[in-house]
């Protein structure tokens, strides 16, 4: 196995959640491969169509969602297709769609605001791929 030595700061907080749990390495290694399944699986779970998933990208693009507002991606989704029409742009019902996120759960919310990021991430770091086939691929979209 490789590994990449990295140098980053932790903020207090964080620094004693993770003190708590043991040492340092291996709890991050270890949190952060539960933390990926579980957005994978949550993604999954949801179940969004390619047209859903491109609204959302659409919607979330320059915003700012962390754990304590990520349970209001429903409300920034309403609010573009609202200005934007992104509904109508995607051929989404918008309705169906903030309804549908209004469901979830704080988990599938980031779950789906960590795949736009790494869609848009993708895209502005040189990713030459259809950009369709980034999302499909991202948020496991089938059609």
């Amino acid at each position: 196995m490789n590994k990449t030595k990295v140098s980053f700061y932790l903020r207090d907080e964080l620094n004693a959640q993770i003190k708590a749990r043991g040492g340092l390495t291996e709890i991050i290694h270890r949190d952060l491969d539960r933390l990926y399944s579980i957005y994978d699986r949550s993604l999954r779970e949801v179940s969004l169509s390619l047209s859903e998933a491109m609204l959302i990208i659409d919607a979330v693009n320059g915003s700012l969602y962390d754990v304590t507002s990520a349970h209001l991606l429903w409300a920034g989704v309403e609010d573009a297709i609202k200005l934007d029409k992104l509904d109508q742009k995607w051929s989404v019902d918008g309705q169906a769609l903030v309804n549908k996120l209004r469901d979830l759960n704080t988990i599938h919310s980031l779950a789906i605001i960590d795949a736009a990021e790494r869609v848009w991430h993708a895209v502005s770091n040189g990713d030459n791929r259809d950009f369709k086939e980034v999302v499909k691929e991202t948020f496991g979209v089938n059609d």
